[in-house]
């Protein structure tokens, strides 16, 4: 195999997603994950399998291209259980949009 190892599995994008802006609040990540977690829960949507949480401050070099904030994704299956399964995501897999 030389090495080298080829993954060509499609990669999973997410079910949802949502944001919420960095504040000036010391507790504001706590804050942000509770807001979204109330929001899927009461969405009345599938629940999440899989799911990824980042966060972009902005004293992150990233806050240049993305919004400082949290950021939510969530997949109904995991990947590992799409059929075919899915490799995990590799990056962002924005435009932002928002889950209410």
């Amino acid at each position: 195999m030389g090495g080298e190892w080829r993954d060509d599995r499609p990669e999973a994008q997410p079910d949802f997603w949502s944001f919420r802006p960095q504040s000036d609040h010391p507790h504001w990540i706590d804050l942000a994950m509770n807001d979204i977690a109330d929001s899927i829960r009461g969405s009345g949507a599938e629940q999440p399998d899989w799911q990824r949480w980042t966060v972009i401050t902005d004293d992150l070099p990233l806050a240049s291209v993305y919004p400082p904030g949290l950021y939510f994704e969530g997949w109904s299956s995991a990947p590992h259980r799409m059929d075919p399964p899915h490799r995990e995501p590799s990056g962002f897999a924005f435009p932002l949009q928002y889950v209410h």
